[in-house]
């Protein structure tokens, strides 16, 4: 079984793509994951895989999963097309979008015979890679699961091919500028990383609009942060209820009929914060 599994693009060793291969140089490029996106922004992204394979000399095709969805006689054409490829390079994009054009085309039994055979090299990244796990269990944490291109079917579909007997996370400690933020130490050195670093952790990532009120249980009580978004890199409004504050407003129903002796008392029992009664 023959694989290629990068975090991002084509990865650091792309002679060994070509290797494997063993001179068979027709390539197919599924750019499923990207249904999604409008006409345009899709068509860049097949540009870009297009790009990328033009200095490797491959004779690259896009196959679009799409022409072969729940029609049995096109699936046949489908699999004649692996079997003329050495090649297939599966984009990333939206995991749950691409599971389901696999299951749709029928490609994920299809490719799961050929590797079995070792007739083809499977290839891709990000989403591309994540399809050989078991499950898609936790992926939603990146991906919508959700989202439902036009044609698709709405199930969500959580078993992965069971390629390989493990999950991947297919970012994580990559030193790709575009994967991930660059490493702190590089930062002492580099102005362009500094700057990076600076504007990626510091100004931070840009947050969808809208609001999110999330409690956790503090060590006096209940205690809540509440955010309203309007699409910036900060918070259009920031509200934090802290336990005190609540706790503070029932002092006049508790010291009713007591002494200003007795008030000291309460007031200990309370274990209240003082910085916390101008939430």
């Amino acid at each position: 079984m023959r694989l290629y599994l990068s975090s991002f693009r084509l990865g650091n060793h792309p002679q060994k793509l070509v290797d494997l291969v063993k001179g068979n140089l027709h390539a197919a490029v599924v750019i499923n994951a990207c249904d999604h996106l409008s006409n345009e922004e899709r068509l860049i992204r097949v540009q870009q895989e297009f790009a990328a394979f033009q200095s490797l000399n491959f004779n690259l095709v896009e196959l679009d999963l799409r022409n072969y969805f729940n029609n049995q006689l096109k699936q046949k054409e489908l699999r004649d097309v692996l079997a003329a490829c050495g090649l297939i390079w599966v984009r990333g994009g939206n995991s749950f979008v691409l599971r389901r054009a696999l299951r749709m085309s029928s490609f994920d039994r299809m490719i799961v015979d050929f590797l079995e055979r070792d007739a083809i090299v499977y290839s891709g990244f990000s989403a591309g890679i994540i399809m050989l796990t078991p499950s898609l269990s936790g992926v939603n944490l990146v991906d919508d699961p959700d989202i439902i291109p036009a044609g698709y079917d709405p199930a969500t579909i959580w078993e992965g091919l069971g390629v390989i007997p493990c999950a991947i996370v297919p970012h994580y400690k990559s030193d790709h500028p575009l994967a991930i933020p660059p490493r702190k130490d590089k930062t002492m050195t580099d102005i362009e990383t500094l700057i990076t670093h600076f504007v990626g952790v510091s100004w931070g990532p840009v947050i969808p609009a809208g609001e999110a009120m999330v409690p956790i249980e503090a060590a006096k009580g209940s205690n809540g942060y509440y955010l309203i978004s309007d699409g910036s890199t900060s918070s259009y409004r920031s509200r934090i209820r802290t336990p005190s504050f609540p706790h503070i407003q029932m002092l006049p129903f508790i010291t009713k009929g007591y002494t200003i002796p007795d008030l000291l008392a309460i007031l200990g029992a309370m274990d209240f914060v003082l910085a916390d009664l101008d939430r």
